[in-house]
């Protein structure tokens, strides 16, 4: 063993001029008179692909109701009406805005009103929302305000076979009483154009 502890020794009792192995620095750099540790850009590629891997929730796109007309019967017994759905653009959020007409069928039906602000989104609780506007007759602003809701969810349907869908809301006017109040009813999709 005094072998052992020998051989550990430098011989002639001199020391042993090897150098040390340097401890490594740390590099700093200088930023508005603060000294920063600087990072390599292995650690920053490291912490971008870390940032750019946030999870994104899927987008859930509302349904495609372009073309589709909806008879809406109020539980009031005042006249039905119909609200024609004529064009339809997809967000990015995964709602849409529309544009359309609203036509009542009683005596003072008249002309189809133009729809306005019309809107398509889902809301926390999943269920698809329906609002848009019009001027009524009286120059007042009338609103919808319902919930879309799929009816036939057959998944062997052919593509050109679009869904059916139940409207089911209440219409408000600027002065109580006037208007369907809560209507309700099912829409049809256009009917499909095959060419030859």
């Amino acid at each position: 063993m005094f072998g052992f502890l020998a051989n550990l020794l430098p011989a002639h009792g001199r020391r042993s001029h090897a150098p040390r192995p340097r401890r490594v620095q740390l590099g700093l750099e200088v930023l508005e008179g603060r000294a920063l540790p600087s990072v390599s850009p292995a650690v920053a590629a490291v912490g971008i692909a870390q940032t750019a891997a946030v999870y994104q929730a899927p987008v859930v796109q509302v349904a495609n109701i372009q073309g589709y007309s909806f008879y809406l019967i109020s539980s009031s017994g005042k006249p039905a009406h119909t609200l024609v759905i004529q064009t339809e653009t997809f967000l990015c959020d995964g709602s849409a805005t529309f544009t359309g007409t609203w036509s009542g069928s009683g005596p003072n039906g008249g002309t189809p009103h133009q729809i306005m602000n019309g809107r398509l989104w889902y809301d926390c609780a999943g269920n698809m929302k329906m609002s848009f506007s019009w001027t009524n007759g009286s120059g007042g602003q009338n609103s919808f305000l319902g919930t879309l809701t799929r009816v036939n969810t057959s998944p062997v349907s052919p593509a050109f076979l679009r869904s059916a869908y139940h409207l089911d809301g209440d219409v408000t006017t600027p002065v109580a009483g006037q208007g369907p109040g809560h209507v309700s009813g099912y829409g049809t999709p256009p009917v499909p154009v095959f060419q030859l």
